[in-house]
């Protein structure tokens, strides 16, 4: 009896020794809430099921912004990793009043921060990484290759060249056009490339001068290439642009590095054919010695401050993943310039390939050559500065003058930087 005793008790015992450790196992697994958009989804995805080891639930959400606040006062919701594609939000999500961004610099080695260069610069704050950019937007110079052949007009590699081509063609060929104005096309492609202090985080200060000389010679020509019909007021993602340019008008717009694949390439936006268009460096400002872009957006990973360190980690190889991975950052689903530069350079040769532009090898170079040229002029503040980058786009298509919309536009900044502290 003692035996049969012993021995029921030692095979619970062997039993239990079994279970434990796969019940402590279970329990242990980590378990992430991923929120990222539409286009980045793809490549969460691909992670989460390589690693079956890690819980990890994808969202298409976009509206931490307006969440966070509430996460805030229940302590709980946070997601452990966070696309946005409003990059300047970062400084707004790093701040007290949010408290979100978690400080990145420990998370990743040395050698990764290293190979940005200064492309994850715009994720600096106060000398720590508080993002990382998955992808740039800064600006280049498209142009239809067959027009410029057709009109007689050599590309222009300074914006008064730019000028003096944009009068020509709108006097001798009305009806093209060099670009719009509607959207965000002032602010990213003509205000930021020239140097306008729009909005430059200095410490607890924001440099933000509406007289500054690289403000208005930038508002003079715009207006002066908007009256003569050379830019269009409508915004390039309107109907009368795409009408205008599925036409054949567009001889010259300049814009970012997805213009090409997202604007002027659909057939359901300009529709221009492959095989007619080229890239070049956006036009140098007079006493400039570089080819300064702008940037329309340009998205940001953000991992959450309240986030255990495990996770933050398994945030971390995530992201790197999506920057970093060779098969994944040339695959269909990594379709926006990528911000690490040994990646950057596998996606712009892999793209020179695909035979939309007319010299692709030469697109790949430009674009490459202009991802480290984005001016710093601009910088994250603790505002939300896009609402009003839209709202003078709109001012200029609604008939306002351009230093009418510009006025206003630097209004809202000074009074936002005043609420702001």
């Amino acid at each position: 009896m003692k035996k049969k005793l012993f021995a029921v008790v030692a095979a619970s015992v062997v039993g239990a020794s079994i279970l434990v450790p796969a019940q402590v196992q279970a329990a242990a697994k980590p378990k992430l809430l991923i929120w990222t958009d539409s286009v980045r989804k793809p490549g969460n995805d691909q992670y989460a099921k390589a690693h079956p080891q890690y819980d990890i639930k994808v969202e298409l959400n976009a509206t931490l912004i307006s969440k966070v606040q509430l996460f805030n006062r229940v302590k709980k919701g946070w997601p452990d990793m966070y696309f946005d594609g409003a990059p300047n939000l970062v400084a707004l999500q790093q701040s007290k009043q949010f408290g979100y961004a978690r400080d990145l610099t420990p998370l990743f080695p040395a050698s990764y921060w290293k190979s940005f260069g200064t492309a994850n610069d715009w994720c600096k704050i106060d000398g720590k990484m508080y993002c990382v950019k998955n992808d740039l937007a800064h600006t280049v110079l498209y142009y239809d290759q067959k027009l410029m052949d057709q009109f007689g007009y050599k590309v222009p590699t300074t914006m008064e060249e730019f000028k003096t081509i944009a009068l020509a063609m709108a006097k001798d060929h009305p009806g093209y056009n060099v670009g719009h104005l509607g959207n965000g096309e002032i602010y990213q492609g003509w205000l930021w490339p020239s140097g306008c202090p729009m909005a430059t985080a200095k410490g607890n200060k924001i440099i933000s001068d509406a007289k500054d000389p690289k403000c208005t010679r930038a508002v003079t020509m715009v207006q002066e290439l908007l009256t003569a019909g050379a830019l269009k007021k409508e915004g390039s993602f309107s109907a009368d642009a795409q009408k205008d340019n599925q036409a054949g008008k567009m001889l010259m717009n300049i814009g970012p590095s997805w213009w090409g694949d997202y604007v002027v390439k659909p057939a359901g936006s300009f529709g221009v054919p492959a095989g007619r268009i080229n890239i070049a460096p956006t036009p140098k400002w007079p006493g400039e010695t570089k080819n300064w872009s702008g940037a329309w957006g340009g998205g940001v990973y953000m991992i959450s401050s309240h986030s255990s360190p495990a996770n933050a980690k398994i945030a971390a190889e995530m992201i790197m993943y999506s920057t970093m991975d060779k098969k994944f950052v040339v695959s269909a689903d990594m379709v926006t310039y990528p911000a690490f530069p040994p990646s950057a350079k596998l996606w712009a040769a892999d793209r020179a390939k695909a035979g939309y532009y007319v010299d692709g090898d030469n697109a790949a170079k430009v674009f490459y050559d202009s991802s480290l040229l984005i001016r710093p002029n601009v910088t994250p503040v603790r505002f939300n500065i896009d609402s009003f980058v839209d709202a003078q786009g709109a001012a200029i298509a609604a008939g306002k003058t351009v230093a009418e919309a510009f006025a206003a536009f630097m209004s809202s900044i000074d009074s936002s930087a005043t609420q702001a502290g």
